[in-house]
């Protein structure tokens, strides 16, 4: 039996691929194989791998056609581990309500943005989404540059991207923007 703290590469791989697909959520349930695939894993090798992370209490398995979990304790096992995914744990900052973004929020949007603006002609969008999503990112650039930069414009500009980036399929920065904009 495998315990949660000497997982192989290829779980660990898995585990890191569920927790940012469902963004950290341990209501959202996605397919094992879908996650398998993500981490070039066959089909065998994805149920193999999944029923190892629920044998360690990670992972709950929720439906027969492969749909799987994240449980309590694979949550914080997945903060913990995965520090360097913004939110998850390691800086925990989040765009709270005050009328004008303080300093360390200002230096995680830039993050967010920085991250995700050379991988934007990757992403496969659509004319009009691209478009859009290159809008709200100038808009954001724009506010940042501001002396009082309002944290309800940037809300909105993040929220605005949200589904731009879903039909994208960039789960990795909308786990991000989810975090980030959780109250």
């Amino acid at each position: 039996m495998i315990e949660s703290s000497s997982l192989p590469d290829s779980h660990l791989q898995f585990f890191r691929s569920l927790f940012i697909k469902t963004s950290g959520n341990i209501r959202v349930q996605v397919s094992m194989h879908e996650i398998g695939n993500e981490a070039g894993m066959d089909k065998s090798t994805s149920k193999t791998v999944a029923e190892d992370l629920m044998s360690v209490g990670l992972i709950d398995i929720r439906t027969l056609s492969g749909g799987i979990g994240l449980t309590e304790e694979g949550f914080h096992e997945a903060q913990n581990r995965f520090a360097d995914i913004v939110g998850s744990g390691g800086s925990g900052i989040k765009l709270g309500n005050h009328p004008v973004i303080g300093e360390k929020v200002g230096v995680a949007i830039m993050d967010i943005l920085s991250d995700l603006k050379p991988r934007i002609g990757k992403l496969g969008m659509a004319y009009d989404d691209l478009t859009e999503l290159l809008a709200d990112i100038q808009t954001l650039e724009a506010q940042m540059r501001s002396s009082k930069p309002k944290t309800a414009i940037v809300r909105e500009c993040l929220r605005s991207m949200q589904p731009l980036l879903t039909s994208a399929n960039d789960t990795e920065t909308l786990f991000r923007i989810n975090f980030f904009l959780a109250d």
